[in-house]
């Protein structure tokens, strides 16, 4: 057929007609594509990082109870017993309820659940003999039990624990390895319509993957950091050191942790609601962001303990960051929507990596005895741990005295 003039009108319109057919196409297919990536990020969070959290959540908290025990049978102080007795059964509940969250969402062998669960439970019956122990004064005993029955369990939970903790945390990296491919896939077939059609197209398809590609940093973003605070979570923070502990040993500089408890925290939580517990663990990010390095890592690692990595800093230049931060708090308190005024205050631990040797968990453990420190020399204060009290794998060595 021969191409006349008057057909040129009709081949625009045809053209045109095509052009809005492809957009609707784009519009059609970005927007399912959209979708699928927001159903998937919801899955993500809400499902395996859930199981995946409260797993290492209950992991944390049977590490407390473990350690408030080993103190409560070496304690000849009763008042401190009692406060002991209380939080061991504090987090005891916390570790109870962690645990029903895994067994109602883990898709792994629940066996090890139900296992874990039974072992808490003569845990928890040992936890009572050696409170009465201790009410009786029998140190002896008490030690005793606590090392050996007491060991034994743990160790016993803490299998089960890593196999729960480890099984949740893979099946939420493979949802976010299908959440990849998924947007890979998103990507190919908005670029594949883009080839088809003119600007317009590819404009509303950028818009598309741009929307996507914040979805996608979402899901990267809850699975590294504390919702509540931003502080990177446990799991984060632990790969960061990790890293940053093996350049320290490469370029031969010394990398300081700081631990930090929040003062009175559950106070706070008792007199003023948990709301007002929320807004003081955000307060003090706030204030620690202002004071810390860009270089510096802040994780939250419990309800109310964070820690903080400082590379390339010595004791005595940690010990002047902390010191900062606790003189910063102490003079910001928190204000309450109410307009109440809540003071604040920390206890810090400090330990430094020696390059030569650097392990995670020996600081971590320095740390925790110097902040243990601070705790009995009356809160609100910074203490170092000494490295001349541990040997070289960071044991602490008890027959030495402590230092102020």
């Amino acid at each position: 057929m021969r191409l006349r003039p008057s057909h040129i009108p009709r081949l625009l319109l045809i053209s045109y007609l095509l052009k809005i057919g492809m957009v609707a196409l784009l519009g059609f297919v970005a927007l399912s594509g959209l979708m699928t990536m927001r159903d998937t990020t919801l899955d993500i969070y809400r499902h395996p990082f859930a199981v995946s959290n409260a797993a290492m959540d209950f992991q944390v908290n049977a590490l407390a109870i473990r350690k408030n025990m080993l103190e409560l049978a070496m304690t000849t102080d009763q008042p401190r017993a009692a406060v002991l007795a209380q939080n061991i059964e504090d987090e005891g509940r916390a570790a109870s309820r962690h645990l029903r969250l895994v067994r109602e969402g883990f898709l792994g062998d629940v066996r090890q659940v139900d296992q874990t669960a039974a072992l808490m439970a003569q845990w928890t019956g040992l936890r009572g003999t050696i409170a009465r122990l201790v009410q009786h004064g029998d140190n002896d005993q008490t030690l005793h039990l606590a090392t050996t029955e007491g060991n034994r369990l743990f160790a016993q939970i803490e299998q089960h624990t890593t196999y729960v903790v480890d099984y949740a945390r893979h099946r939420a990296e493979r949802y976010v390895d299908a959440a990849d491919v998924a947007f890979a896939k998103q990507v190919t077939w908005l670029w594949s319509l883009v080839a088809l059609v003119i600007m317009s197209i590819m404009l509303s398809s950028l818009w598309v993957i741009a929307k996507v590609s914040r979805l996608h940093e979402e899901v990267e973003r809850q699975a590294h950091h504390d919702p509540l605070t931003g502080a990177a979570n446990r799991r984060f923070f632990v790969e960061l050191a990790q890293l940053e502990l093996g350049r320290a040993q490469r370029e031969g500089w010394s990398t300081s942790l700081v631990l930090i408890d929040l003062d009175r925290f559950k106070i706070i939580n008792d007199e003023y609601g948990h709301h007002a517990g929320d807004l003081a663990l955000k307060h003090f990010t706030e204030v620690a962001r202002e004071v810390l390095r860009d270089s510096d890592v802040l994780g939250r690692i419990g309800g109310d303990e964070f820690v903080v990595l400082l590379p390339q800093t010595h004791t005595q230049e940690a010990l002047r960051i902390a010191e900062r931060l606790r003189r910063q708090l102490s003079s910001h308190p928190l204000i309450l929507p109410s307009g109440t005024k809540i003071p604040q205050t920390l206890s810090v631990g400090i330990a430094t990596a020696s390059p030569a040797r650097p392990n995670l968990e020996a600081v971590l453990r320095r740390a925790d005895t110097a902040l243990y420190w601070a705790k009995e020399d009356g809160r609100n204060n910074c203490k170092t741990a000494d490295s001349d009290l541990f040997s070289d794998t960071g044991t602490f060595q008890a027959d030495v005295p402590t230092r102020g």
